[in-house]
């Protein structure tokens, strides 16, 4: 990756620093009414991530890489539904008025088709996707995320609440590295972005009202070992 230059502006009374020409992607905010989440690499580990609330299904671990970029591996077991979940300790964040969100992923799954992944802001939940017999998401109530599921390739976002869910086509899932972004203005719209470039808007009835908490989840979609790279995720808002 090269030099980013930033820039910055005022929010609220918080100075906002984001990548310039893309004015979605905060890098960082400084101010009294911040709150943020972002990738430790590496992530304290105890017997287990300390950050976090990690549900397994199966043989699944959840490791520091061991590679000059750092970030989280997920490694599911090497049978149909076996995958692992985290959830950041605690709910900062919620869709309120007059409080904007920028949300960053970026990660690289190892299957373009066999495997399931959802990557996003939800509910404390500890399924977010089905565990057995099924491939789908199985959030409760409330989200914001993005997700792929077995035996297709298209990527999407969704906003849910209340288990009511509105959803945009995003793009198709290969093995190279993408950027999953949301960005909430404070007011009426989500705004997706995929790798960098604006998709399109969520709004509506079904933005989350509950308290929301940085969340990965992914499963294998056949008998076979999957991967997938966390190599960055952050969460910045402001109120």
């Amino acid at each position: 990756m090269g030099v980013v230059s930033t820039n910055s502006r005022w929010i609220n009374g918080n100075l906002v620093f984001y990548e310039q020409g893309k004015m979605q992607r905060w890098l960082d905010a400084v101010g009294p009414t911040v709150r943020k989440f972002e990738l430790l690499k590496p992530e304290p580990v105890s017997t287990t991530l300390t950050r976090y609330t990690v549900t397994v299904t199966g043989t699944s671990p959840v490791t520091n890489r061991t590679t000059e970029d750092g970030g989280l591996l997920f490694t599911t077991g090497g049978t149909e539904y076996n995958g692992c979940q985290i959830q950041a300790l605690g709910a900062l964040f919620k869709l309120e008025t007059n409080k904007p969100l920028s949300f960053y992923a970026k990660g690289t799954m190892s299957e373009a088709t066999n495997q399931d992944l959802l990557i996003g802001l939800c509910e404390i939940d500890t399924t977010l996707m089905a565990t057995a017999s099924a491939h789908a998401v199985t959030v409760t109530d409330d989200g914001l995320y993005f997700y792929k599921l077995d035996a297709v390739t298209d990527i999407v976002a969704a906003i849910e609440e209340g288990g009511n869910v509105t959803t945009l086509a995003i793009g198709t899932m290969d093995t190279s590295a993408h950027e999953y972004e949301f960005y909430w203005d404070g007011s009426t719209y989500v705004t997706a972005y995929f790798d960098g470039t604006e998709i399109g808007t969520l709004s509506g009835a079904n933005l989350p009202a509950v308290a929301l908490t940085p969340s990965v989840n992914t499963r294998a979609g056949s008998a076979a070992a999957r991967t997938f790279n966390l190599t960055d995720f952050r969460v910045i808002q402001v109120g």
